[in-house]
Parts: C-alpha cells; sequence; structure tokens
C-alpha cells in the first residue's frame, strides 16, 4: 500500500465523498489510511478566531480518519477561488514542493495516504504550476472522479488524456451519481468505449448519491465504499511512499 491522488473533472464533482467513502471502507477493513488535502479554498474562520481558518473538506476528512482537520490540512485559504489566486489574495504562494514533501512525511508513517485535490488537474496552484506539477514531485497513481451529468464524458476524457500526455499513472476513473443528475444514462459506458484515447483506464466503482445526514455517518460511508467501489483494485493501484526530492 501507499498513496493515491484524488482529482475530479471539475469542482463540486464528488471528490470529497468519494475520499470519505474510500477512507471509511479502509479504517472499516483495519487499514491504517489517512487523508492529506494539501489545498482547500473557500475556508471559513474557526470561531473566536479570525486568522485560524477551517476548511469543510479538512474537518469531514479528519471525521472519519480520526486526525484533526489540521492534520488533514495543508494550507488553507478564505477566498473561495482557485488556489493561486486564493494565496495572492493573502499576498503568498503556494510552496508546491513543501506540500510534496508532506506527503512524503505522512506516507512513511500510515499504510495508506489519500491526497484529495482541489478542483480539477489543471487548477493553477501557483505560477505557472498546477496538479501536473505537483504530481511530478510526489509521483503517485491518480484516480479521477467523474460526477455523472450533461458533458461529463468530455470532461473525463480530457483530464484522462492530461495526465496520459503528462506521464502521470492513471489507475482509473469512479462515476458518481449525484442525486439532481439529469443527463442520460450510460456515460460511463461511453467513456469506457473512448477509453482508447486514454490509455484505456478501468472504472473503478460508481458511488450513488447518499443524503447529507448520511455523510457524517462513517459506518454508512463505508457501506457506500464497498457496495460501489473496487476496494481491492483501488489498494493494488496504490504506489509504494512516495519517494523524491
Amino acid at each position: 500500500m501507499g498513496c493515491l491522488f484524488v482529482t475530479g473533472t471539475d469542482t463540486g464533482v464528488g471528490k470529497t465523498i468519494f475520499s470519505l467513502a474510500l477512507l471509511a471502507a479502509l479504517r472499516a477493513r483495519g487499514v491504517d489510511a489517512v487523508a492529506f488535502k494539501p489545498v482547500e479554498t473557500g475556508c471559513s474562520s474557526v470561531p473566536g478566531s479570525s486568522d485560524e481558518l477551517v476548511g469543510d473538506d479538512c474537518r469531514a476528512l479528519g471525521r472519519v480518519t480520526g486526525q484533526s482537520p489540521d492534520q488533514v490540512a495543508g494550507r488553507l485559504y478564505s477566498l473561495p477561488a482557485a488556489p493561486m489566486v486564493a494565496a495572492a489574495e493573502r499576498g503568498e504562494t503556494v510552496d508546491v514542493d513543501s506540500l510534496a514533501a508532506d506527503v512524503r512525511a505522512l506516507a512513511h508513517k500510515h499504510e495508506m495516504v489519500l491526497v484529495e485535490g482541489a478542483g480539477g488537474l489543471l487548477v493553477p496552484l501557483a505560477p505557472s504550476l498546477t496538479w501536473i506539477d505537483f504530481l511530478a514531485r510526489a509521483p503517485m497513481p491518480v484516480v479521477c472522479v467523474v460526477a455523472s451529468r450533461l458533458g461529463c464524458i468530455n470532461h473525463a476524457l480530457l483530464t484522462m488524456s492530461a495526465l496520459e500526455s503528462a506521464g502521470a499513472e492513471l489507475a482509473g476513473y469512479v462515476m458518481n451519481q449525484l442525486a439532481d443528475d439529469d443527463s442520460p444514462g450510460g456515460n460511463g459506458q461511453a467513456i469506457a468505449d473512448f477509453g482508447h484515447l486514454t490509455g484505456t483506464p478501468p472504472c473503478l466503482g460508481t458511488l450513488t448519491a447518499l443524503a447529507p445526514e448520511e455523510i457524517s455517518s462513517s459506518g454508512q460511508l463505508a457501506r457506500l465504499g464497498e457496495a460501489g467501489l473496487d476496494i481491492d483494485a483501488l489498494l493494488a493501484a496504490a504506489a509504494p511512499p512516495v519517494q523524491g526530492g
């Protein structure tokens, strides 16, 4: 076991739901699995503090893994924008090398580290740098989460093609069935039919929509993961702890 990086076809496609379901299922199996969110934007202030921030994704991931939100978080920003833009608003630049080092440190302490990106694959992290550049510094297999809705086939194929062109390792993709899905059926099969454009990655599962109250239940999330995801394939895809500097 080792690390997996979670990206998506866009923001709001279900990366965190996938991460929660996989982590909950792994923890229920007794795997020492933890989460890391290198950057989260749109964060709120901690009550009683004007400077300390907390991210909703980091808080949700920590509830499943037993980590505190600050143990999950890399860099937090209040502006709901691309990491580069949110950091610039504070007069900062996201240090991609430092984030890669954070992943390596976690990978040496735990059996499995699930690293969840922010937004889509090519969202700007810092000037001229995207998640592709992060993956070059911390190489690990990538899972692409696809929201099953109108337009997702094009977005999925573009995202996976970009990974292939960059020489990144694509473990596969996961379909996320949204509660408000109004698209025609067969999105997952259509992506598979055009897999020759993206190195023929496997579908690693389909997640059904959960009610908001179910998302806070680790047991329900674990059942969602076991029912909808190919857990064994995801474990097999995980690389050894990331190396390099």
